[in-house]
């Protein structure tokens, strides 16, 4: 202020200082931290709220440089964080919409999965923008040439090469245009985004976190960020970090399915069956998702590795299960897992036979089990293409059926 005068930058400290202050019990902001903000471990806010504590650190970074540059950019990030916020105070998502990436690309539900991740949006502003919205090829190898053709060459192709050549299987050379532009512009967080995909797309995954970390720091209020740290976290086998991570995603916004994926399977990996079924839960009916979640769920419920199962979880998933619109085979494969689960806790006296209960229409006893689980094996059988696959089904169909007096 003594050297330059008042700037957004110096304004912008003023409202990440206030709100600072009016956040939490913020003692010695006059002294001992006056410039600075308590460890984040000396304030319960901050253990709540990470993306708070960052925003804060972003507002009041000693560099103007590395401060927030507009006051819009400050707000959308403050938003997204005041969703999140709301989210976890009221138990309700609270889903808004992000400036900065797009929404998640679908993956199979039963893994993490890089691809799945957000990418960074295009500035429109940018003078390849439009040259840039006309490219339709998909093949990566095509469009690197198309991009290294483009009639301007700016950060934006620059940054849509990148994203290319991790399409294309080539992370060196991705990591290396990213981190180009990060040398022209240190401030270029998507660039930082980009080595972090591309690291993790190569297995990379320490590596891939130091470059979301930083990511997140610029951009804390976005839930792309925090995607991108439980991928990356659940993939290194870091499942406690990462179900905190897709928790406050799925919870947010139960839009990013990948997250409830992710949630119930690091719960499932702990052994807490019940929070891995609520995980699923998040998923609502509408999305495109649903039929995987319910599915999703239905296994976690009849996983005796979990938990076993009781009479009333297999009915429960065969409810679910009937009510699903499936194929035809795809509901005789998953009804031959429940069959088969329910076979095992009958067998071992986990459960008491019950005649008037029913699962897939057969009653819940062994002769009953039996029966069903030999149709659906027969069907299956019916069904496979190769003749292995038949002879093994079938076999399988002969050990299950109940014995009779020949």
């Amino acid at each position: 202020m003594a050297t330059t005068g008042p700037t957004v930058p110096s304004d912008l400290f003023t409202i990440a200082r206030t709100l600072a202050v009016m956040s939490f019990d913020f003692r010695g902001y006059q002294s001992e931290y006056a410039t600075t903000l308590p460890p984040a471990d000396v304030v319960p806010l901050f253990g709540r709220y990470d993306s708070l504590y960052r925003f804060l650190l972003r507002g009041t970074a000693a560099n103007p440089d590395d401060r927030f540059q507009s006051a819009e950019e400050m707000a959308q990030q403050l938003v997204g964080i005041l969703h999140e916020v709301l989210a976890d105070t009221t138990g309700k998502p609270s889903p808004t919409v992000s400036t900065l990436f797009t929404g998640e690309l679908r993956t199979p539900p039963d893994r993490p999965d890089w691809r799945a991740l957000p990418v960074p949006q295009v500035e429109m502003s940018d003078p390849a923008s439009g040259y840039l919205a006309a490219l339709s090829s998909t093949d990566p190898q095509e469009l690197i040439e198309l991009l290294r053709q483009a009639p301007v060459q700016s950060v934006e192709v620059d940054l849509r090469i990148a994203r290319a050549l991790i399409d294309a299987g080539d992370t060196d050379g991705a990591d290396a245009a990213a981190a180009a532009i990060e040398i022209a512009d240190p401030w270029e967080w998507r660039a930082t985004w980009y080595r972090g995909v591309a690291a993790l797309a190569a297995g990379r995954t320490s590596v891939a976190m130091e470059h979301f970390v930083s990511v997140y720091r610029v951009v804390p209020g976005e839930l792309a960020t925090r995607l991108a740290l439980a991928v990356t976290a659940e993939i290194a086998t870091q499942v406690n970090e990462a179900a905190q991570w897709y928790d406050i995603v799925s919870g947010t916004d139960p839009a990013f399915t990948s997250a409830a994926f992710g949630l119930a399977r690091c719960r499932r990996a702990v052994g807490d069956r019940a929070g891995a079924l609520a995980a699923c839960d998040r998923i609502p009916e509408s999305a495109s998702a649903y039929v995987d979640a319910q599915i999703a769920r239905i296994r976690c419920a009849i996983d005796a590795e979990v938990q076993a199962p009781t009479a009333g979880d297999l009915s429960d998933a065969a409810s679910r299960l009937e009510a699903l619109t499936l194929d035809a085979e795809q509901r005789t494969r998953i009804g031959s897992e429940l069959l088969a689960a329910a076979l095992e806790q009958l067998q071992a006296e986990a459960i008491d036979p019950d005649i008037d209960t029913h699962l897939l229409g057969r009653p819940l006893t062994e002769p009953g089990v039996r029966l069903g689980l030999e149709r659906a094996y027969r069907e299956l059988a019916r069904r496979a293409d190769v003749s292995s696959e038949r002879i093994r089904l079938v076999d399988k169909a002969n050990s299950v059926r109940p014995r009779t007096w020949t």
